[in-house]
């Protein structure tokens, strides 16, 4: 809306000598008689808009090419300090991969590897239920072998979980993850917590086999983006090395 939005999808500069002029000038400042709005671009991409309003008529008028070179400079800063924040969160889960595969290492027993991923886990994602199911002895069951998180005792460590439910079935019949951004509108979604917002299943294999589920649920939506989901898979590849060494 208004003129931040106009330049926002269009890209272009636009200036307002007289907001009475324009049709659907939006009063951000209260008074407002001008606005000169510029498009922040990076590489032909809008990433943001410089805009500055007076309480005069014409105050920005033969200023465009000031402000648009401001802009340009700005894009320059924004650009280089996302590129700096992506490096530190690769940066991050590298050294969580590296964590996990010294634990896996350390001839620790199942149950206790296994914690000790999800205590990692959940820190790193804010998940608020964290989980690893693998094969048991009932046939069409998992069984849940690590949890940590505040749901009912439906996922506490030793329960079972049918092979048919939720989002683990996708999972294990596919043997690839499976991101779900709204869980209301999963239809396979199984409640457990009400809080929880998103899931992310990954399958855990050995020899080309799926034989268990890493899953994580969080209260974000955005918790697993696709850099997230290719490190988990990472790991649940790890958990399965580990599991099948022991």
């Amino acid at each position: 809306s208004g003129v931040v939005g106009e330049v926002a999808a269009s890209g272009r500069t636009l200036l307002i000598g007289e907001a009475s002029e324009f049709p659907g000038f939006v009063q951000t400042l209260p008074g407002a008689r001008s606005e000169l709005a510029v498009a922040i671009r990076h590489h032909d991409e809008v990433i943001g808009v410089l805009n500055v309003e007076s309480l005069r008529p014409h105050a920005f008028d033969g200023q465009q090419a000031l402000l648009e070179t401001i802009a340009t400079q700005i894009a320059g800063a924004i650009h280089g300090a996302r590129r700096h924040a992506e490096l530190q969160r690769r940066a991050a889960l590298l050294e969580l991969v590296a964590e996990v595969a010294r634990s896996a290492l350390d001839d620790l027993p199942q149950e206790v590897l296994l914690q000790r991923v999800l205590a990692l886990l959940a820190r790193r994602y804010t998940a608020i239920e964290a989980t690893v199911l693998l094969e048991s002895g009932l046939k069409g069951h998992l069984e849940v072998a690590a949890h940590i998180g505040g749901g009912t005792a439906t996922t506490f460590r030793g329960k079972l979980w049918p092979i048919e439910r939720g989002v683990e079935r996708r999972c294990v019949r596919s043997g690839e993850p499976q991101r779900v951004g709204d869980v209301d509108r999963d239809p396979d979604y199984a409640v457990v917590n009400p809080a929880v917002r998103a899931e992310l299943a990954v399958p855990i294999r050995g020899r080309e086999r799926v034989f268990g589920v890493l899953n994580l649920e969080a209260d974000n939506p955005t918790a697993f983006d696709e850099l997230n989901r290719l490190l988990l898979r990472t790991l649940a590849d790890q958990i399965g090395t580990a599991i099948e060494l022991a």
